[in-house]
């Protein structure tokens, strides 16, 4: 099998994207040959004796043969199916088994998203781990195929690749959520469901309890993670995303601020009033003057 791998560009286009691919490929190690080999560039090089540090996300499969990695104070003993996740920031090594070499498949990445994408799909964002997909020949298969694409195309097409690379990551969450064990990933789907049903009746008298119980989770339960994952509870996410609702229009619309308030189910404009002063600092038509000062023009309103 030969060797196929691709360097990406890392400029402002790609980083802006806020998801970029920096490398891919799929690489056959010989049984006894040097590991790693001088074919790649001076920062992804390393040795056993010294390890590395990377400053990018890499998820590297093992396709055939076996061998071995060491990280966060453990050894851990690698075979076909076999994935390692690396954070950036964090040191690590590995290499093949002499006897057996082995073929590898990888993908290297960073951007704003990387890691908040990363959690939300259940892995650690501060330490390597293992992940055992032997029992998932699906998932394999996917990877295979996405980095495949990323090979050979792409490079042409930088965006293309971090597509692919969404939908890699999506493919590993849902493998992920669905094991067992994983309890961690369970709570971080079910939160965004939560999430999910909060943005899209954001306006609507919402019964917590009945969206606990929907999603399968005592209603204590649910706001104790929905908590922990988000920073405020359930019904505070739903005010502060009116709100952020509430700014958009203020922006953007010459809309009286009582039928702002309305539209956004508030019980009055005195309570949105009340509300907005209190997270934002200032009142509504304040608001809005400042934006305007600032020289952002809204569009006029719809009629009445």
């Amino acid at each position: 099998m030969q060797s196929q791998y691709r360097y990406f560009p890392k400029g402002n286009p790609q980083k802006s994207w806020g998801l970029f691919v920096a490398c891919a490929g799929k690489i056959r190690t010989e049984p006894g040959a040097k590991y790693p080999s001088y074919d790649h560039p001076d920062e992804y090089y390393f040795s056993w004796e010294h390890g590395r540090i990377l400053h990018e996300w890499q998820l590297i499969l093992i396709e055939t043969g076996r061998g071995e990695a060491e990280f966060n104070g453990r050894r851990f003993a690698l075979k076909p199916g076999m994935l390692l996740v690396l954070p950036p920031g964090c040191w690590h090594r590995y290499r093949p088994d002499s006897a057996t070499g082995w073929t590898t498949q990888w993908v290297g990445f960073g951007g704003d998203m990387a890691t908040r994408i990363m959690a939300v799909a259940g892995f650690d964002t501060a330490e390597c781990s293992v992940e055992n997909l032997t029992a998932n020949a699906a998932v394999r298969n996917g990877f295979a195929t996405t980095i495949a694409g990323m090979v050979t195309d792409g490079g042409v097409h930088a965006f293309s690749a971090a597509a692919r690379l969404h939908l890699l990551i999506a493919m590993l969450a849902e493998k992920s959520i669905a094991e067992p064990g994983n309890a961690e990933a369970r709570r971080r789907n079910v939160v965004f469901q939560a999430q999910t049903y909060l943005t899209e009746h954001c306006a609507e008298i919402v019964d917590y309890e009945a969206l606990a119980e929907s999603l399968g989770v005592p209603y204590r339960t649910f706001r104790h993670f929905f908590t922990a994952i988000c920073g405020v509870p359930p019904h505070r996410y739903q005010l502060l995303m009116r709100i952020e609702r509430a700014k958009r229009l203020l922006e953007s619309s010459n809309t009286p601020v009582a039928r702002i308030a309305s539209s956004l189910g508030f019980r009055s404009a005195w309570h949105f009033a009340h509300f907005f002063q209190r997270e934002i600092g200032c009142s509504a038509m304040q608001y809005r003057q400042l934006r305007r000062t600032k020289g952002y023009q809204p569009m006029e309103s719809g009629p009445e």
